[in-house]
């Protein structure tokens, strides 16, 4: 490949992993403001069919980012000529598989803090 092709496939693997992304951050807003505002309204079933949409839907686009993340990386790691900031040859895959648990993990949390607060 060129280094124009090249390029032009790593913008494309960082575009559709920000897309992928941006997506889960947009189900994590959407169930955080669900357990804030009904979390404890909710009946255990409901509770747990939100949850389990959550954590499906937010681990499938996270899926997504890190598959691009990847891709993204085999390419750097094939072309290294054309890459000339060091930054793009972080850990990136292992920085958004962080997020995706942390974030899914600190959103059931918070769900559960939300239904079940401690009194006194």
């Amino acid at each position: 490949m060129s280094e124009a092709e090249v390029m032009e496939m790593l913008n494309l693997h960082a575009a559709n992993s920000m897309n992928a992304y941006s997506i889960f951050i947009t189900f994590t807003f959407a169930y955080l403001t669900v357990s804030y505002f009904v979390g404890e309204k909710l009946f255990p079933q409901q509770a747990f069919i939100v949850s389990v949409l959550y954590v499906t839907s937010g681990a499938a686009f996270m899926t997504i980012t890190i598959l691009h993340v990847q891709s993204f990386a085999a390419l750097v790691e094939q072309y290294p000529n054309f890459i000339y900031s060091g930054l793009w040859r972080l850990p990136w895959t292992l920085f958004a598989l962080l997020l995706a648990v942390g974030g899914i993990m600190a959103s059931l949390y918070f769900m559960w803090n939300v239904r079940h607060p401690k009194e006194g």
